[in-house]
């Protein structure tokens, strides 16, 4: 009886390990830019957006600006926030 038991807790604490949230994580949200420059915007979701341009990523911080604000800007060739 004792090891059903114990077998059984080691089967359930297998379920329970197995079952963790990090499978749910989003993919990041990106948005490309192709007029006057080309470049790729991916939203990380903590007010921060990683711009690709020419094989070079940077992290760039959204400020005040929404996500979208900060894409409309880049693709008009205007440097966002400033």
């Amino acid at each position: 009886m004792k090891k059903h038991l114990l077998k059984t807790l080691f089967v359930l604490s297998l379920v329970f390990a197995s079952c963790s949230s990090s499978d749910d994580e989003e993919t990041p949200r990106c948005q490309e830019c192709d007029t006057i420059i080309n470049a790729t915007v991916c939203d990380n979701g903590d007010g921060t957006v990683e711009v690709t341009s020419g094989g070079v990523t940077t992290t760039e911080i959204l400020g005040a600006l929404t996500v979208d604000d900060f894409v409309n800007s880049l693709c008009a060739g205007i440097v966002p926030g400033f």
